[in-house]
């Protein structure tokens, strides 16, 4: 299967967890980084970024739950956007937009040491939007589809409430006429929500 690999790299970071107390933290995460599109979709948009927002709800120092509020963003390749000015003139161009709200599931290696490798799956609505601009307006092409991602990376401890880690995932969701493929990474900031009634 395409992430088999997924399976056995969450067996691995179990079996390398220590036992420890089962004590539910929130965390909170920002990040953001390049967008690189794969397949058929990279013959329509270029390189582009995305922004990353996170909740993650680790139930044990394991495994977590969480969700993500993203934004992902490109320009049309040259031929694209070369068609649309000599069809609509000068100006004319075509961008691409996807808003991705996705649950997911983490697994980390635990412990009090710096450096702590992770897993993470999810799956959720990605809203596409294709954007038309010309010199006589914008026009807009818009649908939600269901689609996956599917990455890790390594998280770096700077104090019991903050880490800074990068990232990397693979997404897929299906879209007319070209299903979107595209890896995105990132660099991340991680923070550990007090408690209700904690002091920091």
């Amino acid at each position: 299967m395409r992430f088999g690999w997924l399976g056995t790299a969450c067996v691995a970071l179990l079996c390398c967890a220590r036992p420890a107390r089962a004590e539910v933290t929130s965390w909170i995460g920002w990040g953001g980084g390049p967008n690189i599109p794969q397949g058929d979709f990279k013959q329509l948009a270029r390189n582009g970024w995305h922004m990353d927002g996170s909740y993650t709800a680790m139930l044990t120092p394991v495994f977590g739950l969480g969700g993500d509020l993203n934004y992902h963003a490109w320009a049309g390749v040259d031929d694209l956007n070369a068609q649309a000015t000599a069809y609509y003139g000068p100006g004319a161009g075509i961008t691409f937009n996807t808003w991705q709200i996705s649950a997911h599931l983490m697994t980390q290696l635990p412990g009090e040491g710096l450096v702590h490798p992770f897993l993470k799956v999810g799956g959720g609505p990605y809203k596409y939007n294709a954007k038309l601009t010309t010199p006589y307006g914008t026009g807009n092409y818009a649908k939600t589809h269901f689609g996956f991602n599917a990455g890790g990376g390594v998280n770096f401890r700077v104090n019991e409430t903050l880490f800074l880690g990068v990232g990397a995932a693979y997404h897929q969701y299906d879209q007319d006429p070209t299903p979107a493929h595209f890896v995105t990474a990132d660099a991340h900031l991680l923070w550990k929500m007090p408690k209700f009634g904690e002091v920091r």
